[in-house]
């Protein structure tokens, strides 16, 4: 219980006193509102249920004479296919098409299996080829760069073949610039 009289306990039991009777009101209102609502679901339950019924009741019935009506047709056929030795034929063809059709997939399956296999070995191989390549690759890089530094001035063999290509050029000039000389001295 809260005891007290200054002005600010006093507010509390106020609003404290209000809360109550608030309270006590939105109780009652709560209980008869949750008495309606029970009443009103169990009426809509009901009605819902006994229509629910109503409606699988005559759904049964349409199937059952459905499923009648089929037992009698399929009766009917079996007869039919008895008298005219249809019933073993159409076995005897399932059967072999079974037959085939599992043939059939296991051929497929085998054959699936094989070029698998093929495919395995043809990347494997080109993964070989690749491999190669980058060694040759790596060989030729390393052969050039210790000729680059076993060279003078740090010169490819390409660049030396050039230069000496070079100088014979100029030779051959010179001499067959010389020979035109000595043909005028000549002359």
């Amino acid at each position: 219980r809260h005891k007290g009289h200054s002005a600010p306990s006093r507010a509390y039991a106020r609003v404290a006193h209000g809360e109550r009777v608030r309270n006590a009101h939105e109780r009652k209102r709560w209980a008869t509102e949750r008495k309606l609502n029970r009443n009103s679901w169990k009426i809509g339950k009901t009605f819902a249920a006994s229509q629910a019924k109503l409606w699988t009741t005559r759904k049964w019935a349409r199937l059952q004479e459905y499923r009648r009506g089929r037992a009698e047709r399929s009766r009917k056929l079996q007869e039919a296919r008895r008298k005219t030795g249809e019933g073993r034929r159409l076995r005897v063809e399932k059967a072999e098409k079974d037959k085939d059709s599992k043939n059939d997939k296991i051929s497929r399956f085998r054959e699936a299996k094989r070029t698998q296999h093929e495919k395995a070995a043809q990347y494997a191989e080109h993964q070989r080829n690749v491999r190669e390549k980058q060694r040759n690759k790596v060989r030729q890089d390393e052969v050039r760069w210790s000729n680059s530094h076993h060279h003078k001035a740090g010169m490819h063999e390409q660049q030396l073949r050039l230069a000496e290509s070079h100088r014979k050029d100029a030779e051959k000039a010179r001499d067959v610039a010389l020979g035109q000389l000595e043909r005028r001295d000549k002359a």
